[in-house]
């Protein structure tokens, strides 16, 4: 019997310009236009994956970049504190690792996606793909683009491939 795999796309958040230029609460803090276009774009990238799941971050940014992918696919999207900007890490390591989340796209923010790169570094990440023999850190992490990844049992990194609507 083959082991159980899981494909999981990453979002990070969409631009939502300064947060020190917002007044409200951070939670609160929506995306600015370039965010709204990429947002639009990222949806075009993703549209034709088999999403089983939206999942989000509470946070209205994270919110309004799914958005328009759950408009495509006449989908809801579901929140969940484990993807918050104060979430630890390990809450996404586990999604990669869980069957249950095949299929789901996630989004969430930096402050989780950085640690969670390291973590996958560990496990095969340098090796895959057009990312060559050196991680571009910066643009794996540009706001409003995905990871595409696919995962073996034990959580051997068996796919990853990295989606920019910004270019």
């Amino acid at each position: 019997m083959p082991a159980a795999t899981v494909r999981l796309v990453l979002v990070r958040h969409a631009r939502a310009g300064h947060n020190r230029a917002w007044t409200g609460p951070d939670d609160a803090r929506p995306l600015d236009r370039v965010g709204e276009r990429h947002a639009i774009a990222l949806a075009g990238l993703l549209q034709d994956m088999p999403a089983t799941t939206l999942l989000s971050s509470p946070t209205r940014r994270c919110l309004q970049t799914l958005a328009p992918l759950a408009s495509t696919l006449d989908g809801t999207i579901e929140t969940t504190d484990v993807l918050g900007p104060l979430a630890a890490p390990d809450g996404v390591v586990a999604m990669l690792d869980d069957p249950a989340y095949d299929g789901a796209i996630v989004c969430t923010h930096g402050e989780v996606m950085r640690p969670v790169l390291d973590v996958l570094s560990t496990r095969g990440l340098g090796d895959l793909g057009d990312l060559g023999t050196g991680l571009d850190r910066r643009r794996l992490l540009t706001k409003g683009s995905a990871w595409d990844i696919t995962t073996a049992e034990g959580g051997r990194i068996i796919s990853f491939r990295h989606l920019d609507p910004t270019r």
